[in-house]
């Protein structure tokens, strides 16, 4: 989600010397987890990576959009998680 250098890699390990919170949501919730589904919007910036857990579908969203740039966790519709929480965006992305 850097606000300049907006763009998605899929790998399969990544260890980050010291995970931020958001990193520590995910891989709580999705490790173990399989990659069912990667689909992008048309004539977006955005895609969603759809993982089954034993618990149910996750929906990694992916929002490449300069400073506005997130990731948000989903499962049942819910917002579980997103890295950038910011009220001031909700009113005006909706």
């Amino acid at each position: 989600t850097h606000p300049r250098f907006g763009r998605v890699h899929l790998v399969e390990v990544l260890e980050p010397a010291a995970p931020v919170p958001f990193a520590q949501l995910v891989r709580g919730r999705l490790e173990g987890a399989r990659l069912t589904a990667v689909v992008a919007v048309e004539f977006e910036r955005i895609f969603t990576c759809t993982f089954e857990t034993l618990e149910g579908p996750y929906n990694l969203i992916a929002e490449i959009m300069g400073r506005h740039s997130n990731l948000i966790l989903c499962a049942g519709g819910v917002i579980v998680g997103a890295v950038l929480v910011d009220t001031v965006l909700k009113r005006h992305r909706v």
